[in-house]
């Protein structure tokens, strides 16, 4: 789960997520945990796998503060 369920707990929790205890070892990031999950999953075709940018990169955030603040 990583450090987010805990950071997150209420928000999580709010809407029916189970997150386990502060020291819980669930919390730490496997890659063997992903491979399990990703298992259970109907294989995609790899055209339709596509990134989700949730964030503009870095050397746009840079510009832009440069372009705002000069």
């Amino acid at each position: 789960m990583g450090d987010g369920a805990v950071r997150f707990r209420g928000e999580l929790e709010a809407v029916g997520a189970a997150v386990p205890a502060d020291g819980s070892p669930e919390h730490q990031v496997d890659a063997s945990v992903h491979c399990r999950l990703a298992l259970m999953l109907e294989p995609a075709a790899p055209d339709a796998v596509l990134p989700a940018y949730l964030r503009l990169p870095d050397a746009e955030l840079a510009l832009r503060r440069r372009t705002e603040h000069p």
